[in-house]
């Protein structure tokens, strides 16, 4: 097992490549490298991530890859107790009724929760993966001689970036919106107590490159939002026995923000803020702020703690 402090998160969306390398130590986490390359073909990619790991020296380093959310699904089960030869068979009762795609041609992960409060069922999530799509990123990550020692989903990196926050000891709400996935976790400390993909219109919100500035109308955004945050505060008092969360920090984006977070807060009584990445990692004078906005899920990835062997 590698003791480095010092991780790759690389992060493939639709568009381009995110890729952050991390250097952690008892004092913090500094962020050495942010970079987003953009392609016109997905043939593209190899070429760019080869690029990347030659210009910055990346060879052999340990690395977390991110798998697209279109590659795995996710299922909220009761809790699964396993023996010592029957985690396997168990994982695929669970979820072979509920998959898009042959259960064999999965790789299956199990996410224990939290015990839960008050009545509630102890529950878990099935992380349910397509085997082709994780062994073809494996494998080119690996042609660059990189050390892969995990492959994670945007919902966990997004845990390690949460659990950073003030808010975390306490619990909180953690919402990450972009144009590929859009998640509503509730974290606290280090651990995970739900995971919800939401749907939700962005169209409405100015971005960075928008025409509208930050004036434009959110009305339609806020109320989705508002019920989302409703739905899932029920969702974790009644189903995981979670009760009384009373905060939602949002992750940084190229959207603006603001006035929907303050009419949202209003709307439910609940503190409700964006956080800073500096509020998670050191940041480099070289790292470009476009940048950071864009590498957010590798960044997460590259602060993963937990090693596989």
């Amino acid at each position: 097992m590698s003791e480095t402090s010092e991780r790759v998160g690389i992060n493939i969306t639709n568009e381009g490549v995110a890729l952050s390398y991390v250097d952690k130590s008892a004092i913090g986490a500094d962020l050495k490298v942010c970079e987003y390359r953009r392609f016109d073909r997905p043939s593209e990619i190899p070429s760019i991530l080869e690029s990347l790991a030659h210009d910055l020296n990346l060879f052999e380093k340990d690395c977390v890859l991110v798998l697209n959310p279109s590659f795995y699904e996710v299922f909220l089960v009761d809790a699964i107790e396993f023996g010592e030869t029957d985690k396997v068979s168990k994982l695929k009762e669970s979820v072979e009724d509920l998959l898009d795609f042959p259960v064999d041609k999965a790789i299956l992960e199990y996410v224990e929760l939290p015990e839960p409060e008050g009545s509630a069922s102890a529950m878990g999530y099935v992380i349910a993966a397509q085997k082709e799509k994780v062994e073809e990123l494996v494998d080119l990550a690996q042609e660059l001689q990189l050390n892969i020692v995990a492959v994670d989903i945007a919902e966990l990196v997004l845990r390690n970036v949460a659990m950073s926050l003030p808010e975390a000891e306490q619990g909180t709400l953690f919402l990450y919106l972009s144009e590929e996935t859009k998640q509503l976790l509730y974290v606290k400390n280090c651990s995970i107590g739900m995971m919800r993909s939401i749907e939700i219109d962005l169209s409405s919100i100015p971005s960075g490159s928008s025409e509208f500035g930050e004036q434009a109308p959110v009305g339609e955004f806020v109320d989705a939002l508002t019920q989302e945050i409703e739905r899932s505060i029920n969702y974790c008092e009644t189903t995981l026995g979670v009760p009384g969360i009373q905060q939602v920090v949002i992750a940084p984006s190229h959207y603006y923000l603001d006035e929907a977070v303050a009419q949202v807060a209003q709307n439910t009584s609940m503190a409700i803020r964006t956080m800073a990445l500096e509020e998670v990692v050191t940041l480099n004078d070289d790292v470009q702020p476009e940048h950071q906005l864009k590498c957010l899920l590798s960044i997460g990835a590259a602060l993963r703690e937990e090693v596989l062997v």
